[in-house]
């Protein structure tokens, strides 16, 4: 029986929407930055809890073009996560930067669980 080309084109974009959303809190992470150093503020923001107040958002939100590509730093080479403590649906992320120079930095997270998805959650 030969498979039904609907079927390939329905498990390509199944592949495709997981690998855009957050299952892990690290993950939210990684895409965040990914975002910001592409200079996405739509996706970056996408990723940000619904319980950030809205003057945080907007900061991000005017400081996420600045920040695209990382210049200073030559960009980001990795962002490796250093630990994951998941309680519930609120998680802390430790992650380490490495840039494109080769300096590094580490920060932390804190993620809330919505709807199904990991969002980064920033307090005033």
């Amino acid at each position: 029986m030969k498979p039904k080309p609907l079927f390939a084109v329905a498990l390509c974009l199944c592949v495709v929407v997981a690998s855009c959303s957050s299952a892990h809190p690290g993950e939210a992470v990684r895409n965040y930055f990914r975002a910001i150093e592409r200079g996405d503020v739509n996706a970056a923001l996408n990723l940000i809890s619904a319980k950030t107040s809205n003057d945080v958002k907007e900061r991000l939100r005017q400081s996420i073009p600045n920040a695209a590509g990382f210049k200073q730093t030559n960009g980001i080479k990795s962002v490796e996560i250093e630990s994951e403590n998941i309680k519930g649906d609120a998680a802390d992320v430790n992650i380490k930067i490495v840039y494109g120079d080769g300096t590094e930095s580490s920060r932390w997270f804190k993620l809330l669980k919505e709807g199904g998805e990991w969002k980064l959650h920033f307090e005033t």
